[in-house]
């Protein structure tokens, strides 16, 4: 007795999912389980609808079959056939009686040829009484509807259909079959991406394609069938086999026939009639594996193989989640995979040992933060070789340390063009424990939006509130952790390293007119004398083969700037700082040069090149500001203090190589008067919404706009010194000039407002 509840409740269980939900879908036994209100009639196992009512309502005609049993989010698929005496429109509804709310509607648009109709759906709501109604509205004496084969089945979960690529992995090929993942080839494409296999004569007959979920396992314990879309250009046979089920869990195998080309066809494979010497699937897989090479009779491989291309798509069965570990992108305990690990807004930094009972954590990221600074002070790091990639899945989980209990805000950015900054905040709340805490940036905090790109910038705020919707204040003092951030990853290239094929020109200007901050060829006795360095140098090379001087800094400023300090001293009575620099081909936008001064204020004055001046790559340029500039902006120069290069508008997404050499102050110009200004393109206002001035001492030749994406947006043939151009059509956003003077060509940013 026993064995036979046992077998009811699984046979149950099976048809719960395949079972068609609708009673005498095909009409064999006339009218039975259904209502025909309007006028209906049963032809040759045809339900025909022909009727003269002068109905004015949807509902008004209609087949209708009810009670069905719906369960909340499960996903049901409607099949029917149907044609019509003359081409028309019909609805078909799926409601709950009594408030007469929708499960499910759609409109259809019959013809006069019988032809298959589905749809696939969601339910709303749990209803244990709701019914289907073919509403046909008011049909005339000529319009009359037959329908045939209406079926309606509770789909399995959907565990695989391969458009999140997070959501499986190891797909691939064997024993010489081939294998993609690819646009549905089907004529209008509805599947998006789909699984190929090609299986060709110069393999093993039990060539095929699989792949390992890595998201949702096949549970095929009780319910012990799966279903797979299949689509080819001919019919065939082919096995599907799930493994990878752990300790004690058997491999199964079954086979089905695919008997509709050039249609997609949902094939239902049954593991309890296990195939190729395999068992019964008991159990939970992750691997799923499919033979094209299937004979018809189930009971081998063709041999010789027969040549097709076959895929597959929309998987279901019974699921189990699986947890999902995201990939290590950062744990500290290799500096060079991060740099710049600093805190701002009054708050410390520093990476130290793992601070719990043997320290098992090694190397793990500090931050402390208290009064005195602004509530949104935090600590944050820049990733070198991995990214944190936010584009399908965007979490991001990190293990947090404190001994209390508080809120933490994470934040992505430098995530590159058109990659948003994103936040999201997430409760410590284990005190003297390591928590794993997960960050979805699909919900954003912070007034940032949701990510969507590959990240550097990894920043944290600890003095978050418990209502995610701003900073305590006053701040709340407290030292925290973190440690082991996981996040799908993207591979950072760094930048490719050119070298010029020459070392810079060496300076003329007198010993007597020279501070030198930077110069090895003339033997300058007044120098900077330094006392420390910041930042990120990428190296010091010789350029001239032929000696062992005429060095230069090198600057990457996709890591860092670079700089250097002294004690303060008195450079007024020089009136220019000069400097060669070398940019490689395809640089952005430029970077900064930066004089320090700290008369009890440290006061940073910055030149910009791409801004202040056009930016030329891929050769020497000598560039010479009057000091002037720099103490106009307020720089004071009886206390000079620090000078550091920096990205273009300190951010390291102007990523590219620089070399400069021979930074100097002098009395004089190092230029004529002529070479000085001919090198200038000056424009103005910067910024600016509606007129952008352009102007050179030389001749202009030609004048290029070009947006962020690389289009041009303006051009212009000038042969002339000056012009305006009117910019108000444009986006908000920044852009690039080139100019062409004397034949050569420079670049310019300029911000529309």
């Amino acid at each position: 007795m026993k064995k036979i509840t046992l077998l009811f409740t699984l046979l149950i269980s099976i048809l719960s999912f395949s079972q068609n939900m609708i009673l005498n879908g095909d009409f064999a036994n006339g009218t039975s389980n259904w209502a025909l209100d309007g006028g209906g009639t049963i032809v040759s196992g045809e339900a025909f609808f022909s009727t003269s009512s002068a109905a004015g309502n949807p509902w008004d005609t209609q087949l209708v079959q009810g009670t069905l049993p719906f369960t909340a989010a499960a996903q049901y698929k409607l099949t029917f056939k149907s044609r019509a005496l003359t081409n028309r429109n019909i609805t078909v509804a799926i409601q709950n009686p009594g408030a007469w709310t929708d499960q499910f509607r759609q409109n259809f648009a019959i013809t006069t040829t019988m032809q298959s109709y589905t749809a696939t759906f969601s339910a709303t709501s749990t209803f244990a009484t709701a019914q289907i109604a073919f509403m046909l509205g008011s049909l005339g004496s000529t319009a009359g509807v037959y329908f045939d084969d209406i079926t309606l089945v509770k789909l399995l979960p959907l565990i695989q259909n391969f458009e999140t690529p997070v959501s499986y992995n190891s797909a691939a090929a064997f024993e010489g079959a081939n294998f993609s993942v690819l646009a549905d080839p089907a004529t209008g494409g509805t599947n998006g991406l789909v699984l190929s296999g090609i299986q060709s004569t110069g393999g093993q007959p039990w060539q095929g394609i699989e792949f390992v979920q890595t998201a949702k396992k096949a549970k095929l314990t009780t319910n012990k069938t799966m279903t797979v879309d299949v689509y080819c250009s001919q019919a065939f046979n082919i096995l599907a086999k799930v493994d990878q089920g752990g300790v004690g869990v058997p491999v199964s195998a079954t086979g089905q026939a695919y008997t509709t080309p050039g249609q997609w066809q949902t094939l239902t494979f049954n593991f309890a009639n296990p195939m190729d010497g395999t068992a019964v699937a008991n159990g939970e897989y992750q691997k799923i594996i499919f033979f094209g090479n299937w004979n018809s009779t189930n009971n081998g491989f063709n041999n010789p193989i027969s040549s097709l291309t076959f895929y597959v798509d929309n998987i279901r069965s019974e699921e189990t989640n699986i947890p999902i570990t995201l990939p290590l992108i950062q744990n500290f305990e290799t500096p060079v995979t991060y740099t710049l690990a600093a805190a701002f807004e009054g708050a410390n930094a520093s990476v130290v040992v793992d601070p719990t009972v043997g320290s098992p954590n090694g190397q793990v990221f500090k931050g402390i933060q208290g009064p005195g600074g602004q509530p949104w002070q935090g600590i944050e790091f820049v990733q070198t070789t991995k990214s944190a990639k936010l584009s399908s899945n965007k979490t991001m989980s990190v293990d947090v340390y404190c001994t209390q209990a508080f809120n933490i805000l994470a934040k992505v950015d430098q995530g590159g063009v058109g990659a948003p900054a994103s936040a999201n905040g997430q409760s410590y709340t284990t005190p003297g424990q390591w928590q794993t805490l997960t960050f979805n940036f699909a919900a954003p905090m912070d007034g940032t939006a949701v990510a969507n790109g590959e990240y550097q910038k990894i920043i944290f705020f600890g003095n978050w509130n418990s209502t995610n919707n701003g900073f305590n204040n006053p701040v709340t003092s407290l030292t925290f952790y973190v440690d082991n951030i996981r996040a799908e990853e993207g591979i950072i290239t760094p930048p490719s390293d050119p070298i010029p094929a020459t070392p810079a020109p060496i300076p003329t200007a007198l010993n007597a007119n020279v501070y030198s901050i930077y110069n090895d060829t003339n033997n300058y006795t007044t120098v900077f004398p330094v006392q420390y360095q910041f930042g990120t140098l990428s190296g010091e090379p010789d350029l001239d083969s032929s000696a062992a001087i005429n060095k230069a800094y090198k600057f990457n400023f996709g890591i860092a700037g670079w700089g250097q300090g002294e004690a303060m001293a008195n450079v007024s009575s020089y009136n220019y700082v000069s400097f060669d620099y070398w940019a490689q081909p395809g640089l952005p936008n430029g970077f900064k040069f930066v004089l320090i001064s700290n008369n009890g204020a440290v006061l940073e004055r910055s030149y910009q090149i791409g801004t202040n001046e056009s930016l030329v790559t891929g050769q020497w340029k000598k560039v010479e500001i009057p000091m002037s500039y720099f103490t106009g902006l307020g720089f004071v120069s009886t206390n000079f203090f620090q000078w550091k290069v920096s990205p273009f508008a300190d951010s390291v997404d102007n990523a590219g190589f620089v070399y400069i050499d021979n930074i100097l102050l002098t009395t004089t110009s190092v230029l004529s008067n002529s070479d000085f200004t001919a090198t200038k393109v000056k424009l103005y206002p910067n910024p600016t919404s509606n007129i952008l001035n352009i102007e050179c001492a030389a001749t202009i030749q030609t004048i290029s706009v070009y947006n962020v994406l690389g289009q041009e947006v303006i051009n212009k043939a000038l042969n002339s010194s000056s012009t305006s151009l009117d910019v108000s059509s444009l986006n908000s956003g920044i852009y690039v000039v080139k100019t062409v003077v004397d034949g050569v060509t420079s670049s310019t940013k300029f911000i529309k407002q």
